[in-house]
């Protein structure tokens, strides 16, 4: 197989029968560097998939975990690479299809660990560990959570200021706390933790 560079797509690939396994390779590198950084493809319970999003009629959001089979592979590995062939005797390079058996390879592998992991899905913010809110629905590609949200949601000034945190601390204990008759103090420590 012979790479040769393109201006419409970033690889073109001269293929033969016979380097099928270089092919399975040139389109495993080629998906995974598509997906780096806006990524559509994941590995998703060892499996390789897309995530296809769609709006209803009343206007929610829905999301839907696709496996990707041998066709999904074909059509996206055409749309990232020229495929071509290059006949023997004249030297014409026509356009060609990714072969089956070459996609079918591409989902044969034994991990997808070089695609993105969704490691959980959630569907509302989350505030990791280390104090990072996730609260845009998307893929977090730090964290590997991906966040649906059926509508938008606006949560505001989220940094944990001084006011912000004094803010807050005045919300939980006065306003929503505060006409409770707690035993102790240390009741009223627990119900707020």
């Amino acid at each position: 197989m012979q790479k040769v560079q393109n201006s419409s797509k970033n690889v073109t690939l001269i293929v033969n029968r016979t380097e099928r396994d270089e092919q399975v390779e040139s389109i495993t590198k080629t998906l995974v560097a598509a997906n780096a950084t806006d990524p559509k493809l994941f590995s998703y319970m060892k499996k390789l998939i897309r995530v296809d999003e769609y709006v209803d009629k009343n206007n929610i959001r829905h999301i839907t975990f696709v496996p990707m089979t041998s066709n999904h592979i074909q059509l996206e590995a055409a749309r990232l690479i020229n495929f071509v062939r290059k006949n023997a005797k004249t030297g014409a390079i026509t356009p060609c299809f990714p072969a089956k058996n070459v996609t079918n390879c591409v989902l044969t592998q034994p991990s997808f660990d070089q695609f993105h992991k969704i490691k959980k899905l959630v569907t509302a913010p989350t505030i990791l560990k280390n104090g990072r809110v996730i609260s845009k629905p998307r893929y977090d590609i730090e964290s590997g959570i991906f966040y649906h949200a059926s509508e938008p949601l606006e949560l505001g000034d989220i940094e944990p200021t001084p006011q912000n945190v004094e803010w807050a601390k005045n919300l939980i204990l006065d306003d929503l706390l505060g006409d409770f008759p707690f035993k102790s103090e240390a009741d009223k420590a627990n119900a707020v933790s």
